[in-house]
């Protein structure tokens, strides 16, 4: 590699500056950051939007989830309680059977004083009232 060159490149002057010097304004010097690239502001502000998306959904997610399993806690209680119920139905339904059977209408007679007709009887009795 002849001519004094070593293998490494040159630096290619910088075009448009001058001597190639950066030149930065007063605010950048005094803070020593760089100035971000235009675009980067938009992104980090829609990474931003994009995460309090997710985490308000989250937040929705977990409160649905929340107010079904009360609602299927409520309901599993108002199956039981229709269970319940059903049982106590049935129960007076075999107690109003039970109040309109002959054998207690015979009893309820004969506290009266009442007895079953036999044949042909017929009883007349006198009218009660003003």
């Amino acid at each position: 590699m002849g001519s004094g060159m070593t293998g490494k490149r040159s630096p290619k002057p910088r075009s448009g500056r001058g001597s190639g010097a950066v030149k930065r304004d007063s605010r950048s010097r005094s803070t020593g950051r760089r100035r971000p690239r235009p675009g980067t502001r938009r992104r980090q502000l829609l990474v931003a939007g994009c995460v309090s998306a997710v985490l308000g959904s989250l937040v929705v997610s977990v409160n649905r989830t929340a107010d079904g399993r009360s609602l299927a806690e409520s309901i599993n209680e108002l199956q039981k309680e229709e269970e319940m119920l059903r049982i106590r139905q049935s129960e007076e339904l075999v107690r109003v059977d039970s109040l309109s059977s002959r054998e207690r209408i015979l009893v309820a007679a004969a506290r009266f004083g009442m007895r079953p007709a036999t044949d042909d009887e017929v009883l007349h009795l006198p009218d009660v009232g003003p």
